[in-house]
C-alpha cells in the first residue's frame, strides 16, 4: 500500500509513548476500512462463485444420477462434500486476514531501530517501469524492515545511512510508517 506521511518531532514524541496523533489515528483508521471494504467484497465474489458451483454441480448431479439410478440423499452429500471442501479455503484465508490486521485493528505501534538505507529510482513488471520509492531499515544481523512511499519527497525526511527509530503500524504486505526519530544526532 502507498501512502503518504507526514510526521515531525512532536508526532515521534507522541508515538513513543505509544499514542496516536489525529491525523495518525484517521489515516489508520482510512487503511482499515479500506483492507475491510476490499475483503468485503472478495468476500461476495467468493460467495457467489461458490453459489453458482454449487447449483451448476447440484444440476449436473441430479442428471449424472438419473442416469445412474443413484438416490437423491447421495447426490446431495457430494454436493454438500464439494461445497465444505470449497470453503475450507475461504475460511482460512478469512483468518489469516483476520490475524494480519490485529495490529491495524486495536493500532498497536511498533518500533524498529536500525540504519536507514533510501530507494529511489524504478522497478520494472510485467514489461511497465513503474517509480520505486522506499526506506529501508536495517538492524542487526538479518533484521530489515521496508516502507514504501508514493512520492519521493517521503524520502526527504531521511538521512541515508543514519541510525532511525521509527514507529509503525504492523500491517502486511508492508508495514505501515507513523513516525521517525533520528538517533545519532
Amino acid at each position: 500500500m502507498l501512502y503518504e506521511v507526514r510526521f515531525g518531532a512532536r508526532e515521534a514524541a507522541v508515538n513513543r509513548e505509544g499514542e496516536l496523533t489525529e491525523a495518525q489515528r484517521e489515516q489508520v483508521e482510512a487503511v482499515y476500512e479500506s483492507r475491510q471494504a476490499n475483503w468485503r467484497k472478495t468476500l461476495v465474489i467468493l460467495v457467489i462463485m461458490l453459489t453458482a458451483l454449487v447449483v451448476v454441480g447440484f444440476v449436473f448431479e441430479a442428471i449424472e444420477s438419473g442416469q445412474n439410478d443413484r438416490t437423491p440423499a447421495a447426490t446431495v452429500t457430494g454436493i454438500g462434500l464439494a461445497a465444505v471442501m470449497m470453503l475450507v479455503p475461504v475460511g482460512i484465508g478469512a483468518m489469516l486476514g483476520h490475524w494480519q490486521a490485529r495490529d491495524l485493528r486495536a493500532k498497536r505501534i511498533s518500533q524498529r531501530e536500525g540504519v536507514v538505507y533510501v530507494v529511489e529510482g524504478y522497478t520494472y513488471h510485467r514489461g511497465r517501469r513503474y517509480p520505486r520509492y522506499e526506506v529501508i531499515i536495517k538492524g542487526g544481523g538479518l533484521q530489515r524492515m521496508t516502507f514504501r512511499f508514493s512520492n519521493a519527497e517521503m524520502l526527504r525526511a531521511f538521512e541515508p545511512e543514519k541510525r532511525y527509530r521509527v514507529y509503525y503500524i504492523a500491517h502486511y504486505p508492508l508495514p505501515l510508517l507513523l513516525s521517525a526519530e533520528r538517533l545519532d544526532v
